[in-house]
């Protein structure tokens, strides 16, 4: 009886797809409620968008202090919050129960994608295991903005492979349009959009000329003046050229410096970095000491607006000068470094991680789940190597969350934009499997 109503729930889209939305918001809100605390206080980044978010509510604008006008990060985040505490009042759990309710919608987007991209089974065995998935559960908990990123990302996955099928102007805007909110949600690997999406064309349209210039030229205008709507903004503010945010250079220091090990530098409890400009090997990086002392610090302090006489932008080129100076002077470590990012990219979670810290059981749990569907993930991408064109834009976003990592450093949170992807993957290689240990499992 029980068997019959799951194959009925199982074969019926519609039913099924009203069911994985509800787990997966259950899941999430019983973690939300049981385990981190709806109205826990936002750490890390969160203090920073709660501020602002405040700010925006009260209506002084994107300000971290009203008349401080803020370019740190991206601020489709930050006015979603703003709106939800315009609306509810100052309260921590109202984004954490909107990034739930998202989080149902990634998992439907999940199984559509798969649908497209391999078959129904396929895209719902996937949005189960995106339903599940822990790290995701975690995320929908905490003040950052990896969910809301993911839903656009998601989306605009599931429009470019509607449009491998047959080229569309309107699949093409509503593509551009959700990478451009994509990129004023999470900006650090926003400019790999362009080059991947060129890709995307050759290998999609191959021989159609035609088609590669619309589908690129689209895609990239449409991101192009979505993203130029807040760069307008900053040159209004600023008188700088400043696209979306001034936090680039600094992430990319981070990144590459003398004591990067693959994910972003250790941190002290007093939220500066640990080491200093007295000591040994920053001479390697460039002039670091004389501007430091120019900043009025020894130390490479996160506050942000202008230090030492430099503006937002210079000193943001001046964070990315430093690090392109010790990867010239340092060629082999670099090489080295950039291998530790790609593990750090792939490990479930790093101690030295700036994402919040879960329970050590929750962790073991999270690793349970994860690192098997690594493996399948692994058999999936063997078993369709023959059928690699299908899965083209899954291929492309991997290529595209792996570069960022590449370029700045690699750690979960720089992963989890592509988990839906993963377990797409994942998934095919589940079910090309799965019949051969039925069958040796039935023999025992």
């Amino acid at each position: 009886m029980i068997k019959e109503k799951i194959l009925i729930l199982w074969e019926n889209e519609r039913k099924f797809l009203i069911t994985i939305f509800f787990l997966s918001l259950i899941l999430k809100l019983l973690y939300i409620f049981m385990v981190e605390g709806i109205n826990t206080h936002p750490g890390v980044d969160g203090v920073f968008y709660d501020k602002v978010a405040l700010n925006v509510a009260r209506g002084y604008g994107f300000v971290t202090s009203p008349g401080d006008y803020g370019t740190e990060k991206p601020p489709i985040y930050v006015f979603l919050i703003g709106l939800l505490y315009y609306i509810f009042g100052h309260n921590y759990g109202a984004i954490r129960i909107v990034q739930a309710i998202l989080s149902g919608v990634i998992c439907i987007f999940t199984y559509l994608i798969g649908k497209k991209v391999k078959n129904e089974n396929i895209g719902k065995i996937a949005s189960f295991l995106v339903a599940l998935d822990p790290f995701l559960t975690q995320l929908s908990a905490w003040y950052l903005s990896q969910i809301l990123y993911i839903t656009f990302e998601i989306i605009a996955i599931y429009f470019i492979v509607k449009m491998e099928e047959e080229f569309s102007w309107g699949k093409a805007f509503i593509t551009g349009l959700l990478l451009g909110l994509s990129s004023l949600t999470m900006s650090y690997s926003s400019p790999f959009f362009y080059p991947f999406i060129l890709l995307w064309s050759f290998l999609v349209f191959k021989g159609n000329a035609k088609n590669i210039g619309k589908s690129f030229g689209t895609i990239a205008l449409v991101l192009t003046l979505t993203i130029s709507v807040w760069t307008i903004r900053n040159y209004i503010i600023f008188k700088e050229f400043i696209p979306i945010g001034t936090a680039s250079g600094l992430r990319f220091w981070g990144g590459n410096n003398p004591r990067a090990k693959g994910v972003w530098v250790p941190w002290s409890g007093s939220s500066r970095f640990y080491f200093s400009a007295g000591e040994p090997g920053w001479g390697d990086a460039g002039d670091w000491s004389d501007w430091a002392s120019q900043a009025g610090s020894p130390w490479l302090n996160l506050q942000f607006g202008k230090s030492g006489g430099l503006t937002r932008n210079e000193r943001d080129m001046r964070y990315w000068l430093m690090g392109w100076k010790w990867i010239k002077k340092h060629p082999a470590d670099y090489l080295i470094l950039s291998c530790k990012k790609f593990i750090t990219f792939w490990q479930y979670w790093n101690p030295l991680t700036t994402l919040p810290r879960p329970n050590r059981l929750w962790r073991n749990i999270g690793k349970m789940y994860y690192y098997p569907l690594l493996v399948f993930f692994l058999i999936g991408i063997i078993y369709n190597l023959s059928a690699w064109k299908k899965l083209t834009t899954l291929y492309i976003f991997i290529l595209h969350s792996i570069t960022g990592a590449l370029v700045f450093f690699g750690d979960a949170g720089q992963r989890a934009p592509i988990t839906p992807v993963l377990w797409i993957i994942a998934a095919a290689g589940l079910a090309e499997i799965y019949p051969g240990i039925k069958e040796k499992l039935w023999r025992l």
